[in-house]
């Protein structure tokens, strides 16, 4: 079975005319279960597109333009990636699921936790609380981060 790699980029908030954001961290996890939380690593990221693991996320197209636009070298093996059917959306594919169900009209919310929630996650997840908060971090080393 093909290896999978489950990331996240959190990132500055949006502000007008600032439509793609500086990564603040990424964090990222294995099918092992180990998880990391890191600064944004260009090497790392580039090692993932090269590889040939499938890497997951939510709302992936934004993950890859935030990779894009901070190392604009990387957007060839983004474009590759995508190619080789190698980056999935869970969010996209909770869409089509739905879709194929017969409940896109009636549903109408595609977010993570309502996502999560309707595949039978057990807990609720937060994306929220920390979802404007991280920029205040940049500045504080990740092993000091609450």
């Amino acid at each position: 079975m093909t290896q999978r790699l489950y990331f996240d980029f959190e990132t500055e908030p949006f502000a007008r005319g600032y439509t793609v954001p500086r990564p603040i961290c990424l964090a990222w996890a294995v099918d092992s279960g180990e998880v990391f939380l890191e600064k944004p690593d260009r090497e790392r990221v580039r090692a993932w597109l090269e590889s040939h693991m499938i890497m997951v996320g939510a709302n992936t197209a934004f993950d890859m333009l935030v990779a894009g636009t901070e190392w604009p070298e990387l957007l060839p093996l983004v474009h590759a990636k995508y190619l080789r059917g190698e980056i999935c959306d869970v969010l996209l594919d909770r869409k089509l699921l739905d879709i194929a169900a017969g409940r896109y009209a009636r549903l109408k919310v595609w977010k993570l936790d309502s996502c999560a929630q309707r595949a039978g996650y057990p807990e609720r997840l937060d994306k929220t609380s920390w979802r404007t908060g991280y920029k205040s971090l940049l500045v504080v080393p990740i092993a000091w981060w609450p």
